[in-house]
């Protein structure tokens, strides 16, 4: 397993020129559906914690520590492709709750700035992987454990990230409304990064991190049709969410 450096960075020395060149080159392709509302709930403990300049828990959360959550998104987003094993997905209504130590930290987010969910499927660089990550800048519906030390203004990031090296996991580049846990056997935690934010959305400057171990996901839907932009708007705007999805990563690798 990788430390928190090594497996949060997600080759972002490459992320911008591959976002601004799909830009250019433009041969995504789009796609709609009214896609139900995908609820994962998962349960986990604490496998890493790292004090930073910008929040340190200062030892009031050990390893070991159990916690549940959930995260949930709308599965009908529309999605743009880059190549063929990578797509992304712009997630404003995606939402995220998480409970470490039956209360000593709790996050219900009702209001998140930056939702973006990242889906490969036998990638040269990722394998298969799902990753799903928003940002509260600054976070509602926070309780942090007391000892706990931020800067002002401080933000908090959720990623729930999964990884399969045996290129089994996903069949295509479609948000999962089906997961199996066990099938991502190299990588499956949920990060909680706190710290300092530069711009809103934007990055997180040398951030704190709690990683959770997952030990089980459950799938909840909700099917409904759900509202979809116009394809226009939609393009620019993932655009828009995939060069500041990548300089927030580049950015949180560099500055810790």
């Amino acid at each position: 397993m990788k430390n928190g450096n090594e497996r949060y960075g997600h080759g972002n020395a490459n992320r911008i020129s591959i976002v601004l060149g799909s830009i250019l080159v433009l041969t995504c392709s789009t796609s709609s559906s009214a896609g139900p509302i995908v609820t994962l709930d998962f349960t986990g403990t604490v496998g890493e914690v790292q004090d930073n300049t910008n929040w340190a828990l200062n030892g009031t959360i050990p390893l070991g520590t159990g916690a549940v959550g959930s995260i949930t998104y709308d599965a009908g987003t529309i999605g743009v492709l880059f190549g063929s094993t990578e797509a992304y997905y712009p997630e404003p209504s995606l939402s995220i709750s998480v409970n470490i130590g039956g209360g000593i930290l709790v996050w219900n987010s009702s209001t998140l700035d930056l939702g973006l969910i990242r889906v490969t499927d036998d990638d040269i660089t990722h394998d298969d992987s799902f990753l799903v990550e928003a940002e509260g800048s600054p976070p509602t519906g926070l309780t942090l454990p007391a000892g706990t030390t931020t800067l002002s203004p401080f933000a908090l990031e959720g990623d729930l990230h999964l990884i399969d090296l045996t290129n089994a996991a996903l069949s295509d580049l479609s948000i999962p409304t089906s997961i199996s846990l066990s099938a991502f056997s190299y990588y499956r935690t949920f990060g909680l990064f706190g710290g300092e934010p530069i711009g809103v959305p934007g990055p997180i400057s040398r951030p704190g991190e709690i990683i959770i171990d997952l030990d089980s996901l459950t799938v909840r839907i909700d099917s409904g049709p759900n509202a979809v932009p116009e394809p226009s708007t939609f393009v620019i705007s993932s655009i828009l969410f995939g060069v500041v999805w990548s300089y927030k990563r580049l950015k949180r690798t560099t500055t810790k």
